[in-house]
């Protein structure tokens, strides 16, 4: 018998085996029943693939992660993961912030792949604020005692660099270890028209006892 909701699962499957870019069912009457039939589009055959925006791996280091082949038709499920293949290599070295920001075919029909790293444009020190009930946020809320010298030096990330939550994470320690902080935490930020690049903000709770007792040796005005 006649079934809607067996012709667009069969429409999903198809789908979802990842190679059609179009799937179009018809029905026809056949003799007392129906005959349905699929029209089917097929996604491209690649010629290459292209990986644009790496630094920090060679793109036949990065290819070699790949499943999708030059010579074949490309398979959405497979382009999906060989996505996560690429973000989880960054993601154990611990480059934490790179994503992959576009996937397209070009005029060659060559497969580009754009990366954006997570290149830290610039790195900011900022009080870490928590409002109290009923209490107004005056302008210097977000200001810190701490000179920003007695912070650069403590640095393991860098303006221009791509950003490695491994250095990151050395960062907050070298600055805990002075026992002027009691929490630090990173916010990350997006520059528009800036797709590769990310402005950190380092959102610190200075420890005031600590800060009284080492004032003069931290350069911080009390």
């Amino acid at each position: 018998f006649f079934s809607k909701s067996k012709i667009l699962e069969g429409q999903r499957n198809l789908i979802n085996t990842g190679y059609f870019r179009g799937v179009d069912p018809e029905v026809y009457k056949y003799g007392k029943g129906v005959s349905v039939q699929y029209n089917l589009e097929e996604n491209q055959i690649i010629t290459g693939i292209i990986i644009e925006g790496n630094t920090k791996y060679s793109t036949e280091e990065l290819k070699k992660l790949l499943k999708t082949e030059p010579g074949k038709i490309y398979n959405i499920n497979t382009l999906r993961a060989d996505k996560d293949r690429l973000v989880k290599k960054y993601h154990e070295d611990g480059y934490t912030l790179a994503k992959v920001i576009n996937i397209d075919i070009n005029n060659q029909m060559e497969l580009v792949i754009t990366l954006s790293e997570g290149i830290i444009r610039s790195v900011e020190y900022k009080k870490m604020v928590t409002k109290q009930k009923g209490a107004r946020r005056q302008s210097n809320d977000t200001l810190l005692k701490t000179e920003n010298f007695v912070i650069d030096r403590e640095l393991e990330i860098k303006k221009g660099e791509v950003f490695n939550q491994k250095d990151y994470d050395q960062t907050v320690r070298n600055l805990m270890r002075s026992g002027a902080f009691k929490n630090i935490q990173p916010e990350f930020k997006t520059i528009p028209g800036d797709p590769t690049g990310v402005k950190v903000v380092m959102l610190i709770d200075e420890d005031r006892t600590a800060m009284l007792q080492g004032a003069i040796s931290y350069g911080s005005a009390v």
